[in-house]
């Protein structure tokens, strides 16, 4: 059996895609696959066709989860079905990035779906109809790999009451724990939850998160346990950040570097095409020096 959610990214498309290619989570990455696309450069090739067609703003990604009952599959089947679904549900018109976490008990799948399409730009729209058409998909495929599928009758019933009981606190977890080990301090580490989609409530020195449709805020420390207390995510966060010291992008770096090296390289073929220039001047001074002498 497996349980199906999707929601809306208004921002941070980066933040998205990289909560769910992460390394740590996917068995460094071997299970992460593209619709479309090389998932090694997803968020690039989504962000062109956004721009191809102007829709750079606005909702940015949809992320949708589709979370199994433990040990009921394996890895390379939980991806091989998460393809599949990705591929039926969006591959005609949208990139996809697929990707399943291994992390908790539970294996699950995650989807960032861009928000326009590759085909003819018109965004995705994700209605009560097409969340109905996902899990129709997924218990077909279920099915097909020999999975639990319960009766239509006890189906909404089953689905809620395990979403909000265990794929919800599930994800919120893995969110917590991603953006501990991500986060050079306290405040990066709200940032990065706020752009996972959390709405953040600190107060009291008590730390509660939700997320919409939810309206029920959870204390993370008295859900998940005294490792998620204040104190403690303070220091997870420096731990981290002793073994894995926090550095700028990379490739900011690299870009910065090429810039110097370019500008550098400029200013010496610049001197160096001063020099003719420079030593007639000087040969001109040491004549009319002689002249005067």
């Amino acid at each position: 059996m497996a349980v199906t959610k999707i929601w809306k990214v208004k921002d941070r498309l980066d933040t998205t895609i990289d909560y769910a290619v992460n390394g740590e989570k996917t068995e460094e990455r071997l299970y992460v696959s593209g619709i479309n696309f090389m998932p090694d450069a997803s968020y690039q090739e989504m962000i062109n066709v956004k721009k191809q067609f102007f829709k750079t703003t606005g909702i940015q990604c949809f992320h949708a989860v589709q979370s199994f009952v433990a040990g009921e599959v394996t890895p390379k089947e939980a991806h091989e079905i998460g393809i599949k679904l990705a591929q039926g549900l969006w591959g005609d018109k949208f990139q996809v990035v697929v990707t399943t976490h291994l992390n908790t008990d539970n294996l699950h799948n995650h989807f960032v779906i861009n928000s326009v399409s590759f085909v003819d730009g018109k965004r995705f729209c994700n209605t009560k109809k097409d969340y109905a058409t996902m899990r129709k998909i997924s218990d077909k495929l279920c099915g097909e790999y020999g999975l639990n599928i319960l009766k239509q009758d006890k189906q909404e019933e089953k689905y809620n009451k395990y979403e909000a009981s265990s794929l919800y606190k599930e994800l919120m977890k893995d969110s917590i724990d991603y953006a501990i080990s991500n986060a050079k301090d306290y405040d990066e580490f709200i940032k990065i939850l706020q752009d996972l989609g959390y709405i953040i409530t600190d107060r009291n020195n008590t730390l509660s998160i939700r997320r919409e449709p939810y309206k029920r805020n959870t204390r993370i420390e008295r859900q998940f346990g005294n490792n998620y207390s204040k104190e403690k995510i303070f220091k997870r966060i420096l731990e981290t950040q002793i073994i894995f010291p926090y550095l700028p992008n990379p490739m900011l770096l690299i870009t910065r570097t090429c810039e110097n090296y370019n500008k550098q390289k400029k200013d010496i073929i610049k001197r160096k095409a001063l020099l003719p220039t420079l030593y007639t001047n000087m040969r001109n001074y040491l004549v009319s020096i002689q002249k005067v002498l």
